[in-house]
Formats: structure tokens, sequence, C-alpha cells
């Protein structure tokens, strides 16, 4: 399912935190383009608590999410990620074809710290 026709949005596929728990890492189908949302556009949530989100960085077909506090192995940790607006632009995860991916909501993350 490595669509890269135009005008197909990116497909999110998972997400986990890295082994140090100071990252969300999103994984799509496809490559990104470096150009992204803003850390406002993410909400993550990690022991039932708000973790604010400091940086947004893309590495291929990945998303990183740098939190404020790092992630206990035990904590249960979700995120959202909302589409700042309607329409497709550079201030959302899109494909380098310029497709925005869809808003997700309270989405679960793999713990791998």
């Amino acid at each position: 399912n490595n669509s890269t026709v135009a005008g197909t949005a990116p497909t999110f596929s998972s997400a986990a935190t890295n082994t140090a728990g100071t990252k969300v890492i999103l994984t799509y189908n496809e490559a990104l383009s470096s150009t992204t949302a803003a850390t406002s556009a993410f909400a993550v949530t990690s022991g039932g608590s708000s973790n604010s989100v400091t940086d947004v960085a893309i590495s291929g077909s990945t998303v990183e999410l740098t939190l404020t506090t790092t992630v206990k192995n035990d904590e249960t940790i979700t995120f959202t990620y909302t589409d700042p607006s309607s329409g497709n632009d550079s201030y959302a995860i899109q494909d380098s074809a310029g497709n925005d991916a869809i808003s997700l909501s309270s989405t679960s993350v793999t713990n791998n710290s």
C-alpha cells in the first residue's frame, strides 16, 4: 500500500516512543515533506497527563515529536494530531506532492522506553 499517486494523502501506520522515552515517532506509508505542522497541532498524553510537544522533525516517512517530559516505561501514551486547516497546505503533515495527512484523535503509542 505504498501509494505515491498525486492526490492521495499519506496514511498513518504506527506510533512508538524512542527507547529513551524523549520522543514519539509517527510512521506514515510514504515519504513526507520536510515542511510540516507546528507543535500546536499535536497533543500527547503520557500516564494520564498532558506532555507538551517542544519540536517536530521530519525524517523520510516519519514525524518525530520531542516531548517536554520523558515517558516512563509503564505509562500509557496517546497522541492527537489536528490538521490546522481544511485545505492542503504546508501547515500540516503532508507528502512531497502536498497532500495533507488526515487528523487523528486519541491514537495509541507503543511505549518502547
